[in-house]
């Protein structure tokens, strides 16, 4: 038959998400620190969708926002990080 497909996708996601409709939110220890995240990108609307999801995540906290490499860099030697989420593309300096 032209035009039907039989071709079919296998998606997997966590049987709490089937049940409950949600993402299951990973277990936190309590004794280690949260993660502290420095979010890096040109667009400020990503900034702050970033900093709304990683929110929702109690074992990591944004630490501070930067909109270009040079920022970073210095908000990098004030803040200590240990992680930083940063756009690769960006103007002047970049990822």
């Amino acid at each position: 038959m032209a035009g039907t497909s039989t071709h079919t996708h296998t998606v997997w996601m966590p049987e709490a998400f089937a049940v409950t409709g949600a993402w299951p939110v990973p277990s936190v220890d309590a004794t280690m620190p949260p993660h502290r995240i420095l979010i890096v990108d040109d667009s400020r609307t990503f900034r702050e969708a970033a900093a709304r999801f990683l929110s929702r995540h109690p074992d990591m906290v944004v630490v501070g926002h930067a909109s270009s490499g040079e920022d970073a860099l210095s908000q990098t030697d004030r803040l200590r990080p240990d992680l930083v989420l940063m756009d690769l593309t960006m103007p002047g300096m970049n990822g």
